[in-house]
Parts: structure tokens; C-alpha cells; sequence
């Protein structure tokens, strides 16, 4: 199983626990499980739970699937600390995780397809959503020469101010 589908299933999960939803007999397959890669295309998958509006739902599934096209074709920097503080009585910890991409062109990364469901909770409703994006794989390598490029310059650039 798959980050996604471990991301997906632990969502689907919080939503059960704590809303209650109508059987969504019609919820795509996609949703379950990102469709892999075919000859022109890497898919990604969003997701949202638990949203007041069915656009801060979407918007936070296309989020979270441009972070994953990123994170799993660029790389990303991931730094992680603890600040700690201890009484006689009492200690509380408090952990930071930052993570920092590069400056990253992404292009023809499309919406292939959506799927939104209203839930409702304490009878407000509430939008659980996912959105499956597709990634064109002649994209992401024209981006990787890109930034291999400028990697490459910044080193030599670097190498030049050391020999001087």
C-alpha cells in the first residue's frame, strides 16, 4: 500500500469515526486506490475530510495532491525539532515538522476527475473530498533537466568563488 492510499484509508477512516454519511454507492475507484502510471501520466490523489464548504474541501484535496506530485518527482527538505520544558510538576513537549520544497514549475499537472460528499455532523453538513490529478511524465522530466541545470550552475558558481 501505497503513501497515498495509507493517507486516503486513514481519512476515510476519521470520517466514519466521527460524522455520519449517506452510502455513497457511486464513489469512484479511484478513490479507494490512485490509478498508476500509464505511458503519458502519473496520477495523484487528494484528499479533504471534515471541511465547512465544499470549496475549502476541494481546495485542500488539490492542495494536498500538488504537495504529493512535488514531494514524491523533486524531493523535498524535511526538518524536524522538539522544544521541551519541564516543571516539578509538570513537562510538555511540543514538536515542529517544516517542510521546505524547491521553487518548482509545474506544468500540465491536470484535474482528471473530483468527487465531493456532503456528511453531516451534530446537523450541520460538512464536505469530505478527493480529487485525482494527473501529471504529464514529459513535464516532470522537462522540470527535473530544469532544476539539474540550475543545481549545476549554483555549483559551479560555488566551486569559482572557492578557487578565488
Amino acid at each position: 500500500m501505497g503513501p497515498a492510499s495509507v493517507w486516503q484509508l486513514a481519512a476515510v477512516v476519521l470520517m466514519a469515526c466521527s460524522a455520519t454519511a449517506y452510502a455513497a454507492p457511486d464513489r469512484p475507484a479511484w478513490v479507494e486506490r490512485t490509478p498508476a502510471s500509464d505511458g503519458r501520466y502519473r496520477y495523484y490523489g487528494g484528499i479533504a475530510s471534515l471541511a465547512a464548504s465544499e470549496e475549502q474541501a476541494l481546495r485542500t484535496a488539490t492542495e494536498n495532491a500538488y504537495r504529493q506530485a512535488v514531494r514524491e518527482n523533486f524531493g523535498a527538505v524535511i526538518r524536524i525539532s522538539e522544544d521541551s520544558t519541564q516543571t516539578n510538576s509538570d513537562s510538555t513537549s511540543v514538536l515542529r515538522i517544516t517542510e521546505n520544497t524547491r521553487a518548482v514549475h509545474v506544468d500540465e499537472f491536470e484535474q482528471a476527475d473530483r468527487y465531493v460528499e456532503q456528511v453531516y455532523e451534530n446537523n450541520s453538513p460538512i464536505y469530505n473530498a478527493w480529487v485525482l490529478y494527473r501529471f504529464a511524465k514529459s513535464a516532470i522530466a522537462r522540470e527535473k533537466r530544469r532544476l539539474a541545470i540550475i543545481f549545476e550552475d549554483a555549483l559551479d558558481d560555488s566551486q569559482t568563488r572557492c578557487a578565488q
